[in-house]
């Protein structure tokens, strides 16, 4: 494994500052929801940006928890299949945000920003279980991600 850097971090840090005060400071001229619902699937993007970032580096020390003994420990494989799973899980936690956001426009007209931080805060816990849920199976198994 390579030598422990959090520079890809820091700069996934002022690319994701940069592309927040841009929004908040540039409205595009076509919103497809609304702000709010915008900003949030703006965020999930963001997010998986960096889960994509640590499944191409396998720089899962990264995240919250895992040191970067630990993601020695395992080997670069472990780490870029744990990155993999929590880019699936973004990605799925996303998918199920943006068919919120159809169905609220199309059928709920809830438009409210308490409904929209509601359900992306349920969506991103949603996320966060699904991946646990995932890390239970594989303790489960013999060597977890390192098979």
């Amino acid at each position: 494994m390579k030598k422990e850097s959090y520079q890809g971090f820091v700069l996934w840090l002022v690319a994701t500052a940069i592309v927040l005060c841009w929004r908040s400071l540039y409205q595009p001229l076509v919103v497809h929801f609304s702000p709010t619902k915008d900003f949030a699937l703006l965020l999930m993007g963001m997010l998986n940006l960096l889960y994509l970032l640590i499944l191409l580096f396998g720089t899962v020390y990264w995240l919250p928890g895992i040191s970067y003994m630990e993601a020695t420990a395992v080997g670069i494989g472990a780490c870029r299949r744990y990155g993999g799973v929590r880019l699936l899980c973004g990605c799925l936690a996303m998918m199920v945000y943006v068919l919120f956001c159809l169905v609220d426009r199309r059928y709920l007209h809830l438009n409210s920003d308490i409904w929209s931080c509601t359900a992306a805060g349920t969506v991103l816990i949603l996320e966060e279980k699904a991946h646990s849920f995932y890390d239970c199976a594989c303790i489960f198994r013999k060597n977890s991600y390192n098979e």
